[in-house]
């Protein structure tokens, strides 16, 4: 017994009912005399935003560290008092 896909494989298709053909996209274009990428605006704008992540991140990571520890520490190695003011 043949499959469904099997019978109307070789079936033949009228060329004036065939869906249309997907349209095919174009490749992004390099700006007209522009030899090397690195030269473009937008190339450097993401080239800006890229290292002052690439800065920034560190930091962030090492002073939140600071931070939490800092954070941590003070409130288990503080003397609880009797009273405001009392001696």
């Amino acid at each position: 017994m043949t499959s469904y896909k099997d019978q109307h494989r070789f079936r033949s298709v009228d060329p004036n009912n065939r869906p249309p053909r997907p349209v095919r996209q174009q490749p992004p274009r390099i700006p007209k005399g522009v030899e090397d990428i690195r030269q473009t605006k937008e190339y450097k704008t993401a080239a800006r935003r890229w290292l002052s992540t690439i800065v920034a991140l560190p930091i962030v990571i090492v002073s939140s560290y600071v931070l939490y520890e800092r954070r941590k520490f003070s409130e288990t190695n503080m003397i609880p008092t009797k009273g405001l003011g009392t001696d």
